[in-house]
């Protein structure tokens, strides 16, 4: 030790010398040995508070994971979690018919009968419900209801109303609609909703919908209870709107104008 302290002081002087002096000042190897040794003191010092604070901190925080344990995700998608792939409550909340939307306490109901392979229905989906939806649905004035109508002469219809009513008892009802009617000219070559909707749908959403479609019969029920209405209703054409107000039901053939649908509604609304 006493060897490295002389080593070290030699050191100093020299590097000292080699300075340019200011003054009167002269190198002092002693002193600065004793300010470097304080140094040293000092930074060995904090490493060991550093260490010690952070294994302090460690410690408490195993023991708070170990006392609360994992916590659970409130909402799934404020976690980033796929909305398919979460655990389900343990009591499930009563789910409203996928098919309506608007407010529960609206006067008017607006019924739209449709074919999925129709493609005057198609159209009225892209240029109609978007505008009734915004202007009627959205601000409470009118419940929107989708109806099942499907043609004998459209050979998948009835199959894209099934992944559709899938899709929607998994809350991707909207989505796949939309989807469904805008890939129409493609799917309706082949059948092959199924690849139109991997767009649109979570993987985990999307396979849940493949099984179902596959091996739920209860998909069509829906569907025969809109075509029990239609009978009642006397609908045979699609698009068919069915307006409903004051008790009475008012059958509207065709996909009318936004215009003419928007002064009837109003005129029913008053």
């Amino acid at each position: 030790m006493e060897n490295n302290n002389r080593d070290l002081g030699r050191w100093v002087d020299a590097r000292m010398a080699a300075l340019d002096a200011l003054g009167d000042w002269q190198p002092n190897a002693a002193r600065a040995l004793s300010v470097l040794r304080r140094r040293d003191r000092s930074r060995r010092v904090q490493r060991a508070g550093w260490v010690g604070a952070t294994a302090a901190m460690m410690a408490a925080g195993i023991v708070l994971l170990t006392v609360a344990g994992p916590r659970a995700c409130a909402n799934p998608m404020e976690c980033g979690n796929d909305p398919s792939q979460a655990a389900a409550p343990a009591k499930a909340a009563p789910v409203r018919n996928f098919k309506e939307s608007g407010s529960p306490a609206a006067t008017v109901t607006c019924e739209i009968y449709s074919d999925y392979q129709c493609p005057s229905c198609a159209a009225a989906f892209a240029v109609v419900v978007p505008e009734l939806t915004a202007g009627y649905v959205k601000t409470g004035k009118v419940k929107l209801l989708h109806r099942d109508f499907p043609l004998p002469q459209h050979q998948y219809s009835r199959l894209a109303a099934r992944y559709a009513n899938a899709a929607g008892r998994l809350g991707y009802y909207d989505a796949a609609v939309a989807q469904i009617f805008t890939t129409q000219a493609v799917w309706e070559k082949d059948g092959a909703v199924d690849r139109q909707l991997m767009g649109v749908l979570p993987p985990g959403a999307m396979q849940k919908v493949r099984e179902m479609v596959a091996n739920d019969r209860s998909l069509d029920d829906t569907v025969a209870a809109d075509l029990t209405m239609a009978a009642r209703d006397k609908i045979n054409q699609t698009p068919t709107l069915v307006i409903v107000a004051k008790g009475k039901r008012q059958v509207i053939p065709g996909a009318p104008s936004m215009p003419l649908l928007k002064g009837y509604l109003d005129a029913v609304l008053k």
